[in-house]
């Protein structure tokens, strides 16, 4: 019976495969913002699914399904996956803001944000 649920929430919310084999959970409906979680992505979803509630009426969030840091490339590989030009983001806490180079980042929120400082 858990295998039928399971079944039924994976068909419930979409999902995509990114170019390096990582999938990402589609929620909502509207234009696609890559959601960020504390702890450079870390943290687990289900701690925003009061947020994701909230914002999945007017946007897409993209979510990844693995509790490993962000990749700085995966907003490339995103809007690739989703064959769109520009996606926004979401960012909570702590982030790698190579993420923020990508050139199909249209728009960001960074909420509560902290990056490690960088000198050129």
């Amino acid at each position: 019976m858990l295998s039928l649920a399971t079944y039924a929430l994976a068909f419930m919310n979409p999902s995509a495969r990114l170019a390096n084999g990582e999938r990402v959970s589609l929620i909502g409906r509207g234009p696609p913002i890559l959601f960020s979680s504390g702890l450079f992505d870390t943290m687990p979803r289900q701690f925003y699914n009061h947020l994701f509630d909230k914002l999945k009426k007017n946007v897409t969030l993209v979510v990844r399904d693995s509790l490993s840091p962000m990749p700085s490339n995966t907003p490339d590989m995103v809007s690739d996956a989703l064959c769109v030009d520009k996606i926004g983001m979401l960012v909570h806490s702590s982030f790698d803001p190579n993420v923020l180079n990508s050139e199909v980042v249209d728009r960001a929120f960074l909420c509560d944000p902290i990056a490690f400082p960088s000198w050129s």
